[in-house]
Formats: structure tokens, C-alpha cells, sequence
């Protein structure tokens, strides 16, 4: 994420996700001294303001992580205090593009505690995902979006059945009380195309893109007129160790 103050004014839609996920969530929380990890943290927000509601009010610690030292930068300075901090985190470690998801995954049953339990929330496949990937098969814009299915798209974008892949996944892992579902939902945005526009802009990964980013948004709608509506499959997983 590029400007994570930006960010705040668009995240709309996993805010409205996280809320709606963690008031049906079967996710236990330890009644007391509970040691809780935000993965994906982002600009700090979420985990403050939506997270926050339906913790235990006496955890013992809160702990953000991000791969972007920017929104850790920000999320500390904002959001930090004498039991939540914010820390760089690559989960995902520096291994082939193939093994990420799985190590990914591992690496969340690695951190938890015995009887810990997780709840993982991220895009399947979504209509972003493929206007993106139409675009990287095109000549204008193949060199900047050459690493696209790794950089941005979801590792389940091609997946077929991402709730039984998942599952499978998280079950030679070692995750017991496995939980997976895959709803299709739809986001309208109430700023339309513009702060469509603006939450891209915000999540753009691809720094190639940064001084002609306008006309790649104009190519983007030319594919998807209706760009201020989304269509995506949201992966929620639930598993304890």
C-alpha cells in the first residue's frame, strides 16, 4: 500500500467484511490474557476499529503485521499503545511463488499457541482479479503487469473449488475444527468509480504503473464499465491447533 492515510478514507469494503465475518465467526476467544495477531494489518484501522469490538477487553497483547513498512510506520504512530504494536511481518517468507500459500498457512499454525485458534479472511476470485489478468495479456500493458498472479492475484484465482483446496491444505497441515466457506458477494461502492480509483490506487503494487496510472485506469474501465461495483468470491477459513 502506497498511502495508507489515503487508505482509511476507501476501505470500505473490508471493513464491511471483517464486521459481518466476526459477528457470525465461530473464532473462541481466550477469556482472559488472550495474545492476539492481525495479519495483514494494513494501515491499522481495521484491526482498531472493527477487530477491537469483538476482542476480550483484557487481552494481554495485540500485535499488527504487515509486509508494507509504511503502513507499520503509520499503524504504530496511530494506533499504538502499551499492549497493541505494530511489527513488519513477510508470512509468506522468501520462497518460490508456488509454495507460498502453503507456507503461508503453515506459518499461521507455527505462531499458534496450543488450543490457539485462527481466522483467515482473503479474495478468491473477483472481478478486479480478472480485468487485471485480461490487461497482462495485452502488449500495451504486459511488461508492467509481468508478475501480476504473483504480486496480486489470489493463489486460489484459478481454483475451481477453493473451499474443498483449502481445506485439504489446511488439513495436511495439521488445523483441527476446520471451517471453510467461500460466499460470493458484491460490493457497490458509494464514491462510484472515483474512489474505485482511488482504493487501486491505494493498493497498487506495481510501481511501473505509478506515472501513467490515469490512463491504465481509463483501459481498466474500457473492460469493466461498471468498475464501481465488485464481484468477488471471500474465502473465510476457520481452524484451531
Amino acid at each position: 500500500m502506497n498511502d495508507p492515510k489515503s487508505y482509511q478514507k476507501v476501505n470500505n469494503m473490508p471493513r464491511k467484511d471483517v464486521n459481518e465475518i466476526l459477528q457470525q465467526s465461530p473464532i473462541k476467544w481466550k477469556e482472559k490474557n488472550a495474545r492476539i495477531m492481525d495479519i495483514g494489518c494494513g494501515d491499522g484501522s481495521v484491526t482498531m476499529e472493527i477487530w477491537q469490538k469483538f476482542m476480550p477487553k483484557n487481552f494481554l497483547e495485540l500485535v499488527g503485521c504487515d509486509i508494507n513498512e509504511n503502513n507499520i510506520i503509520f499503524a504504530q504512530e496511530h494506533y499504538g499503545s502499551e499492549n497493541v504494536k505494530f511489527i513488519w511481518l513477510d508470512i509468506q517468507g522468501g520462497v518460490p511463488d508456488e509454495l507460498k500459500g502453503r507456507v503461508a498457512f503453515t506459518n499461521v499454525y507455527d505462531m499458534l499457541a496450543e488450543g490457539g485458534n485462527c481466522l483467515i479472511i482473503f479474495l478468491g476470485r473477483n472481478t478486479v482479479y480478472e480485468i487485471y489478468d485480461r490487461l497482462s495479456r495485452q502488449l500495451k500493458w504486459n511488461e508492467d503487469l509481468t508478475h501480476v498472479r504473483t504480486k496480486f492475484l489470489s493463489p486460489y484465482f484459478d481454483s475451481k473449488d477453493p473451499e474443498s483446496e483449502l481445506r485439504n491444505t489446511m488439513e495436511r497441515i495439521g488445523f483441527k475444527d476446520i471451517n471453510v466457506r467461500a460466499p460470493l458477494k458484491t460490493f457497490i461502492f458509494d464514491g462510484g468509480v472515483n474512489e474505485f480509483r482511488d482504493l487501486m490506487k491505494c493498493l497498487n503494487p506495481f510501481d511501473s504503473l505509478k506515472a501513467k496510472w490515469e490512463e491504465f485506469m481509463d483501459d481498466y474501465e474500457k473492460l469493466n464499465p461498471d468498475a464501481g461495483t465488485i464481484e468477488y468470491r471471500l474465502i473465510i477459513a476457520y481452524g484451531s491447533k
